[in-house]
């Protein structure tokens, strides 16, 4: 016979479990009431497990049986937002450049799907590159539409190979 730890029990559907102690009906009942004024405050996740001295999961799990929804996803969960953002560079994310690409592309009247240095035709939506290396420079004459291998072919010059990995010089 199998023997059943803390953890188990918390994964059949029991209270969650912290490292330290089981948590009572009464505890469970003012942890969901602090984890719903947390979220009313625009806490995270992770804050409020902190907050109270429960792992992350345990708060995950709460939560996700007693129907308290609402909490940030994605990198808003994660706390990085603006600056912290691995993809956010110069005062501008990814998705804020290429958001801003393709539209001037298509105000000019350009493709996203045709390679304007090969003339190659995709199915996809092609990247947009700044000829002039400048993110923030969404000029209609700075951008453009390159397929992967023509815009590997413009960066390549700027890397070098080190560990099997392109690395910026």
């Amino acid at each position: 016979m199998a023997r059943h730890t803390g953890l188990c029990k918390a994964r059949r559907g029991r209270l969650p479990v912290t490292r330290q102690q089981r948590i009572t009906k009464d505890q469970k009942l003012v942890i969901l009431n602090k984890l719903r004024k947390f979220l009313s405050l625009g806490m995270l996740q992770h804050e409020s497990a902190e907050h109270l001295g429960l792992s992350v999961a345990s708060v995950r799990s709460l939560c996700s049986r007693n129907g308290i929804i609402g909490w940030p996803t994605g990198a808003a969960s994660r706390d990085q937002r603006g600056s912290k953002n691995p993809f956010y560079k110069n005062g501008l994310s990814k998705a804020t450049v290429s958001r801003e690409t393709k539209r001037v592309v298509l105000a000019s009247g350009r493709s996203l799907y045709l390679c304007e240095r090969c003339g190659s035709m995709r199915k996809v939506e092609l990247p947009r590159h700044h000829k002039d290396r400048n993110r923030a420079n969404n000029d209609s004459s700075n951008i453009e539409v390159l397929c992967i291998p023509c815009h590997n072919k413009e960066h390549i010059p700027e890397r070098i190979r080190k560990q099997g990995r392109f690395l910026p010089k």
